[in-house]
């Protein structure tokens, strides 16, 4: 190899040396040093088993049970939302830093405004943080600490949208096929109303044979189908009067189809008046206690002549 060639050899050597420090080592350290702003890096977000959020002054507690996430006390109102997979997104992605000034915070709504969400293993707090308001691409979120001067916006979908709820109790009471019905059951407390369907017509079994008038029964039919709550109570028995079964409605159909409506007392707000005319209820196969309006409780009460 003669001098010139040398001389281009290292050149393009020495090249090639640089490139590489640039596209790896020196990116990732710019990168690791990018994500140091990520006051979640190093989250064990596998341990997290608690989850409380401040919301307008409301707190809500999530308790993980056998992976699923629920209302803390309660048995049955599961969260469907994917919390433990929208967390770790944001303990692994980049923290954009886009303020430094502690009175502009509330701009940001990562100050006294924001959204306060505490991360626990059992009663051990893991990290928390606020979260803020959507940014303008509606996907980042802007974050910050507490104590911190600092806001920053980070890109997770869904992030803001699932943790800005302030009602993270499933209203759904009832969502099934009305085709699948074929048996219609009212209990009241003097009387039983049994209606079957008879081919693509309906008929009254109960108390004794008697026509019934398709139109009649719909409303019943897709309330018992497709209901969801006014509102949530506090999860107690006390008051509900469900020991009562003053008004049990069942429809069942083939392979164990089967939803069943106990409805109870008056609700009687124990706070502020509450307008609103509501009724306890519950499915048959589960504990958890719904309101539901006065003109859905009356809809269910119905005689015979009512259905001809």
């Amino acid at each position: 190899m003669n001098k010139k060639n040398l001389i281009l050899a290292s050149v393009l050597a020495v090249l090639v040396i640089f490139a590489y420090i640039y596209q790896g080592p020196l990116q990732n350290s710019k990168s690791r040093q990018e994500k140091n702003n990520n006051f979640l890096l190093g989250l064990q977000v596998d341990d997290i088993n608690k989850i409380e959020i401040t919301n307008q002054g409301k707190v809500t507690k999530l308790e993980k049970v056998d992976g699923k996430w629920r209302v803390e006390g309660t048995k049955d109102f599961w969260i469907t939302e994917d919390l433990t997979g929208q967390i770790k997104e944001a303990s692994e992605v980049n923290f954009e830093i886009i303020g430094k000034n502690k009175d502009k915070k509330d701009e940001f709504n990562t100050g006294e405004t924001g959204i306060k969400i505490k991360l626990s293993q059992n009663d051990n707090i893991l990290d928390e943080f606020i979260m803020g308001k959507m940014a303008n691409d509606f996907i980042s979120s802007y974050v910050s600490k507490a104590d911190s001067d600092n806001t920053y916006s980070i890109k997770v979908a869904g992030l803001n949208s699932t943790f800005s709820k302030l009602d993270w109790y499933d209203k759904t009471i009832f969502s099934s096929n009305k085709a699948d019905i074929i048996k219609l059951r009212l209990q009241y407390p003097d009387k039983q109303l049994v209606i079957e369907k008879d081919g693509e017509e309906w008929k009254g079994t109960e108390p004794n044979d008697f026509e019934v008038d398709k139109e009649k029964i719909e409303t019943i039919l897709n309330m018992m189908t497709n209901l969801r709550a006014i509102d949530i109570p506090v999860q107690s028995f006390e008051k509900t009067g469900f020991e009562k079964n003053e008004l049990i409605v069942q429809v069942t159909g083939e392979n164990g189809f089967d939803n069943t409506l106990m409805v109870g007392s008056k609700f009687v707000s124990e706070g502020e008046e509450d307008e609103r005319e509501l009724y306890y209820a519950k499915k048959g196969n589960s504990d958890n206690i719904y309101l539901i309006s006065k003109e859905e409780k009356d809809e269910l009460i119905v005689t015979v002549g009512d259905l001809k």
